[in-house]
């Protein structure tokens, strides 16, 4: 992942626009507040496939791409597979980034 996204991830953060965990992500879904799901790469099979369907079923794009440990890195935190955005304005300004061609590898899911 570029130093711009993860700038921009880390900023969404510190205002309170992403949420991060596999638990915390859930109950952001349930409650409709998601606008872009992050996955990590290297997540588990079990935590890509059903943050899949959830994205299919909130209807909301889901991007995969970098690593556990570039989330964590980005949010000061642990590794993280799982990253929500709830803002649409910082969601459509990732997607943007990812889209690009920072030389991210990314692959849209939905």
């Amino acid at each position: 992942m570029t130093d711009s996204i993860c700038s921009l991830i880390g900023i969404a953060y510190r205002v309170g626009k992403i949420v991060s965990g596999y638990e915390h992500s859930l109950r952001t879904l349930q409650r409709h507040k998601g606008k872009l799901i992050l996955l990590a790469l290297d997540a588990s099979i079990q935590t890509k496939s059903f943050f899949y369907t959830q994205s299919k079923r909130y209807n909301m794009p889901l991007y995969e791409t970098s690593f556990k440990d570039d989330f964590g890195k980005a949010l000061g935190k642990t590794p993280r597979a799982v990253v929500i955005c709830t803002d649409a304005g910082f969601a459509k300004a990732i997607v943007a980034k990812l889209t690009r061609g920072d030389m991210v590898k990314y692959e849209k899911i939905t």
